[in-house]
């Protein structure tokens, strides 16, 4: 691969390079799987599925957070089937061994004088679980770097928000048949824009591009934990929505940069926020195998903002138009590379994060790939 080309399209189609990069990228970083509101009271839970993993997160008595492995210390039947709920605790459905909501095993039937079985020892299995910006997160692997670690200046970067306290207006999830790669790969580059999004560039500079992170470091950021760019605004008052207009400042007032730019960062590698003044459009990238990726879509609004206002309704429908014209041509390049004659192609100036994805996820899977 030449520095200056995109990944061979063997990258976007072979079952194995898929394997080892959920096994790279997904097994061993810092992944989000929900908000705090989605665990609003003691009793609440939810259950994520991290490739071939089930997670379960609760809410205990105290209100703390906590993540499990969905397996039984018993014999490893699957505790929890449902997506999210309310529970006292958590039961095997096999033979009814029972946990406590922060893990510890409270019933065990007939195990009772039964030689090197202790309760102690036998509680859910611990899933390292963290929170930013009112996110949830989990990772399996016990020794990475903490999450702050691996946000970078991303934490320091967003501190003077408060999106914690943004309330979500939808929650849509698209079904696209493509490589996560070539999904990223779209997002990170604006030089579709003027093709693929009409009503977008009436309201943007398309071409005021500017980088915001760098995966590779090659901005002096630690490689790894974020990307992103901004564009600037045709207006003052312009925001995402419909009518191409935003409805209030930023909380942290007029003068931020925020006001004059539509800002989004990458965290690789599941989630992508796009920061506006008065709200945060979210997207989850979930692999689903090397030709099949899960977009799950979001949208978390100021609280001066009433959900059900037309302003929020009306920046729901334009991002659906945005997503749904991205999806469309992402599809259309993951059937393209699967042809025998699809060969790199050059990267032009506007696709310098782009580039630096490539090279990233190259550099990380050279050793497998012959």
């Amino acid at each position: 691969m030449k520095s200056s080309s995109s990944l061979p399209p063997l990258y976007y189609h072979d079952s194995k390079i898929y394997e080892k990069e959920m096994d790279l990228f997904f097994a061993r970083r810092w992944l989000p799987v929900a908000r705090e509101e989605d665990l609003p009271a003691p009793g609440a839970f939810i259950v994520r599925n991290i490739g071939a993993e089930s997670i379960i997160i609760t809410r205990d008595s105290d209100r703390s957070i906590h993540a499990f492995h969905n397996v039984c210390r018993h014999r490893g039947a699957e505790l929890l089937e449902e997506e999210k709920g309310s529970t006292d605790v958590i039961q095997c459905k096999y033979h009814a061994w029972t946990y406590s909501l922060d893990g510890k095993l409270v019933g065990a039937p007939f195990m009772e004088g039964i030689e090197d079985f202790s309760m102690e020892d036998c509680g859910l299995l611990d899933v390292r679980v963290d929170s930013w910006q009112g996110f949830l997160f989990v990772n399996l692997d016990e020794s990475a770097p903490s999450l702050r670690e691996s946000l970078g200046d991303l934490y320091d970067k967003l501190a003077r928000f408060r999106f914690g306290e943004f309330r979500r207006a939808c929650h849509i999830t698209y079904d696209v048949r493509a490589n996560w790669k070539i999904i990223q790969e779209n997002n990170l580059e604006c030089y579709h824009c003027p093709s693929v999004h009409p009503t977008l560039v009436q309201i943007i500079k398309w071409d005021s591009w500017k980088g915001e992170g760098s995966l590779c470091g090659s901005d002096g950021q630690k490689g790894g934990a974020y990307t992103g760019a901004s564009v600037v605004y045709k207006e003052d008052d312009a925001g995402v929505s419909s009518s191409g207009k935003r409805e209030v400042p930023p909380q942290t007032g007029e003068g931020d940069v925020i006001s004059q730019r539509l800002v989004f960062y990458y965290q690789f590698p599941v989630l992508q926020i796009n920061l506006a003044p008065d709200n945060l459009a979210a997207h989850y990238f979930w692999p689903d195998g090397p030709d099949r990726t899960r977009i799950e879509f979001e949208i978390y609004f100021d609280p001066r903002i009433p959900l059900d206002s037309d302003y929020v309704t009306s920046t729901v429908e334009q991002w659906e138009v945005i997503n749904k014209e991205d999806w469309h041509v992402c599809e259309l390049n993951h059937k393209g590379t699967a042809s025998k004659f699809a060969r790199p192609g050059l990267f032009n100036n506007y696709e310098f994060l782009v580039k630096d994805f490539d090279t990233f996820v190259l550099n990380s899977l050279e050793s497998i790939v012959s």
